[in-house]
């Protein structure tokens, strides 16, 4: 069986239309279709039907089509732990991060590994904490990075540290020269928050049904960038750890109120990885990495603004 065919079979199985796929390939149908011909052979099924609407994998196909890509991962770690055998270090990590952490918490330490090994090579995908498990079991990712990490995947938990959440604002906003914020007084200002599929909304939604009220957001977006434009602005308030605003914080765009320890928020950002998969030389250099940064800690309480009452 051939590797290519098996590559190509992945980009046919997302195309309408064998033309489509050889047109995307810039192969020839006659070409693509010998390739798909040959994966036939080998499983001796028919793989795709073809017919006047496009093609459709058949049930051998949507079988193989779940497996592929696992089998081409796996191939392509196989080569990463040859090449590390040769102590070439070189080789792909892949990790997956919510677009809060990003940024400030995860760039500066690939960005150190990188510097120590540049023929690494760092795929990093922004997703949710709730696709983790998926993310790890199907082989295409090697780490993730997350906050509020669903109990379903606790087991592939390796380090851990606790972020202290602030509200974060503008450096004239009305909240800005408060010593803490409660969320009874956070709910009186405009917000810029996430949705219910978030952790951090969870929270904040828990904490404001203990005080009896309901937040009702002015802007809701999961998108970081948006939340720190409307900050910045004076718009709205923010609910984050002060370290992803660390940039802001540091130019005076924005500053990081403590709120009050009886309605604190806090989340576990967690280093994730599959225990019973060995580790390439990439992923173990930057697992390695986030860990010692985890053990090192990060500089919350240093961001936050000390307001006397």
């Amino acid at each position: 069986m051939s590797l290519k065919a098996l590559q190509l079979f992945l980009i046919v199985a997302q195309a309408a239309s064998l033309r489509q796929a050889a047109q995307r390939l810039n192969m020839t149908p006659t070409a693509l279709r010998r390739q798909i011909d040959s994966l036939e052979y080998y499983f001796g099924s028919e793989l795709i039907d073809r017919n006047a609407g496009g093609i459709r994998l058949t049930e051998a196909g949507q079988l193989l089509l779940g497996q592929a890509a696992r089998i081409l991962n796996d191939i392509a770690v196989t080569r990463t732990q040859i090449d590390d055998l040769k102590q070439l270090k070189r080789g792909t990590v892949r990790i997956q991060a919510g677009g809060a952490i990003v940024a400030e918490l995860l760039v500066p330490t690939i960005c150190t590994v990188h510097e120590r090994y540049p023929n690494l090579r760092f795929h990093v995908f922004e997703s949710r904490a709730s696709g983790l498990v998926e993310a790890l079991t199907d082989g295409g990712i090697d780490l993730v990075v997350s906050l509020f990490t669903p109990e379903t995947a606790q087991s592939f938990v390796s380090h851990s540290i606790q972020l202290r959440h602030s509200v974060i604002v503008s450096t004239d906003h009305a909240l800005a020269c408060r010593p803490h914020v409660t969320i009874r007084e956070l709910a009186c200002h405009a917000l810029a928050i996430p949705d219910e599929s978030f952790g951090v909304r969870r929270e904040l939604n828990r904490a404001a049904r203990a005080c009896g009220i309901t937040l009702d957001p002015a802007f809701v977006t999961g998108s970081l960038v948006m939340q720190k434009e409307v900050a910045m602005r004076g718009m709205a308030a923010l609910v984050l750890p002060p370290e992803c605003c660390r940039r802001e914080i540091q130019d005076g765009l924005l500053c990081a109120i403590p709120i009050q320890p009886a309605n604190a928020i806090s989340a576990r950002l967690d280093l994730c990885s599959l225990p019973q998969r060995r580790k390439s030389f990439a992923g173990q250099a930057l697992f390695d990495a986030l860990a010692q940064q985890m053990h090192i800690g990060f500089t919350t309480g240093a961001l936050e603004r000390v307001n006397e009452r």
